[in-house]
């Protein structure tokens, strides 16, 4: 059941105070998700459905480094930008329902 044990950076400590999630609707999927993987900001990413294709997690700087970021991205699709105000919680603790089989 437990894939993997690592340790949890503060975003705020690394200078990272804003995160973002973007919808994007990639125009080459195999370009965008290689940008992705070399961009440090983009810290997860998932395959959808729907109108959009990718959804990302972003951190970043500043709105102004988020900015940047949307702007680097342009060349590949086209994204919109959630970003978030507040968290109320994060990686929520998953316990397995007993019995299992």
């Amino acid at each position: 059941m437990i894939t993997n044990y690592r340790a949890t950076l503060s975003q705020q400590k690394l200078g990272k105070g804003i995160t973002a999630f973007i919808l994007f609707q990639a125009s080459n999927c195999n370009q965008f998700v290689d940008f992705c993987r070399q961009s440090p900001d983009v810290i997860d990413l998932y395959r959808i459905s729907g109108q959009y294709n990718y959804l990302m997690k972003v951190v970043t700087k500043s709105p102004e480094t988020l900015e940047a970021f949307s702007d680097s991205c342009n060349k590949l699709g086209i994204p919109t930008i959630i970003m978030v105000l507040s968290t109320r919680f994060e990686q929520k603790v998953m316990l397995p329902e007993f019995p299992m089989e």
